[in-house]
């Protein structure tokens, strides 16, 4: 076996291996992987969002055709009572 030089030059492993540029590598793979989620996050909510919107809008346009049918039938039924009221006193 060839004789190995020690490079550690009295460091420990932790020192040898956590030097800073591989703490700033670590700490930029966390903060893309955070960003990323936060993002995915985002997309969801905003999706959510628009389902209920739209949701809404359709729950807004069944109000608006039950509020015409009523009115309709408000006037169908003063029409007769109009009539009816019309041809008595005649």
């Amino acid at each position: 076996m060839p004789f190995r030089t020690d490079t550690s030059h009295g460091r420990s492993w932790v020192s040898r291996h956590f030097t800073p540029a591989v703490v700033v590598v670590v700490g930029a793979v966390l903060a893309l992987g955070v960003a990323a989620s936060e993002y995915s996050d985002h997309q969801r909510a905003q999706r959510n969002t628009r389902l209920m919107y739209r949701g809404l809008l359709d729950g807004l346009g069944a109000v608006a055709e039950l509020q015409y049918e009523i009115q309709e039938a408000r006037q169908g039924s003063l029409d007769a009572v109009a009539f009816v009221a019309r041809y008595r006193l005649a």
